[in-house]
């Protein structure tokens, strides 16, 4: 059993970013979503640069793990479930906002390995192949209702995170199971199997 996380906004915190220049994130996010859509592709970077210089430059400075990781590590550690990270960033600069914490990641597919932004099906899959599961084995957890909808779409299982997204922006009911911590989603992911 495996459990993807996301990582810009669930494993990384944003805010010094997001308050400083809001938007901004979500324009990239949307530009790679939409550039995916008519068969293109362009790397966080080059997109964060485009967008806003100062805002990748304060990104790069900033980015820092939320407080609650390492529990919520160790919570998934003594259930004996791998923890991945499946991100739209890259994979050294989600290295080096983890710090010590990335060596207690299992691996980490960056969009750059497949050269395609989430959600499209590719950066998932290419996490699954990597952990050797398939979707019915893994759990995504993540702060994005988009990202959430899209694992749950490719058969995995999820748990959203609400620290950026208070109410469920998408139509139809409020996912389920929700978390308002990393621990707390922890915890649920290692409970999503019978």
């Amino acid at each position: 059993m495996v459990v993807l996380w996301d990582s810009l906004g669930t494993l990384l915190d944003v805010d010094p970013v997001r308050d400083r220049y809001p938007g901004w994130l979500e324009r990239v996010l949307h530009h790679g979503a939409a550039l995916g859509l008519i068969g293109d592709f362009a790397s966080f970077e080059s997109l964060a640069e485009a967008a806003n210089p100062e805002a990748l430059r304060l990104l790069e400075q900033e980015l820092r793990p939320y407080p609650d990781v390492p529990e919520a590590l160790e919570v998934l550690a003594e259930a004996g479930l791998e923890s991945w990270i499946v991100t739209n960033g890259s994979r050294a600069g989600t290295e080096e906002a983890l710090g010590d914490l990335a060596s207690r990641f299992n691996g980490i597919v960056s969009i750059d390995d497949v050269r395609e932004w989430k959600p499209a099906r590719a950066p998932y899959r290419e996490a699954l192949r990597r952990a050797g599961a398939e979707p019915e084995d893994a759990c995504l957890v993540a702060a994005h209702a988009w990202d959430v909808q899209a694992a749950v779409r490719y058969g995995l299982r999820a748990v959203w995170v609400d620290r950026l997204e208070q109410r469920w922006p998408l139509p139809g009911d409020p996912h389920e199971p929700r978390a308002s911590s990393l621990p707390e989603a922890a915890r649920l992911a290692s409970g999503a199997w019978p």
